[in-house]
């Protein structure tokens, strides 16, 4: 009985990994061909991990689109960046504007005050403050009531 189970086991074994492979590519297959638009299909589109979870085309309003041309306009910058945001927690953002100092770049920083004491934000701030980039926080204004 033990020689008999012995190929069984083997070929069993031998044979799972083309057989997971397999029904891989094909899943990976149809989830491309739903998203493609007739003849329109940019590998551009279809960065987002959400909209390829929701199985929809990023459009220009996916916030990853906003980060990666956030990031090409500090890399971009010749002599100084501005920059004021409400939410401060992106990374690359962050490690964009470093570079960007490094290169010489002058560089300001304005966030949120009650966004600072998130502790994504309040890091990234500690992070460019101590690679001498001005960093500051301001109160939120009031709307006019009128």
């Amino acid at each position: 009985m033990n020689k008999l189970l012995q190929p069984v086991i083997f070929i069993a074994l031998s044979s799972l990994p083309l057989i997971i492979n397999y029904f891989l590519k094909r899943r990976y297959r149809k989830l491309i061909e739903e998203l493609k638009i007739a003849d329109e299909y940019y590998h551009q589109n279809f960065n987002c991990k959400q909209h390829l979870i929701d199985r929809t085309e990023c459009s220009e309003n996916c916030s990853y689109a906003h980060q990666e041309t956030l990031v090409k306009f500090i890399s971009s910058a010749k002599t100084s960046i501005n920059l004021c945001m409400y939410t401060f927690s992106l990374k690359y953002v962050n490690l964009e504007l470093m570079k960007a100092h490094k290169n010489g770049i002058n560089i300001r920083v304005i966030t949120d005050k009650v966004m600072l004491k998130t502790d994504v934000v309040k890091f990234n701030i500690s992070k460019l403050k101590e690679k001498g980039i001005r960093a500051k926080s301001s109160r939120p204004r009031k709307h006019d009531a009128s």
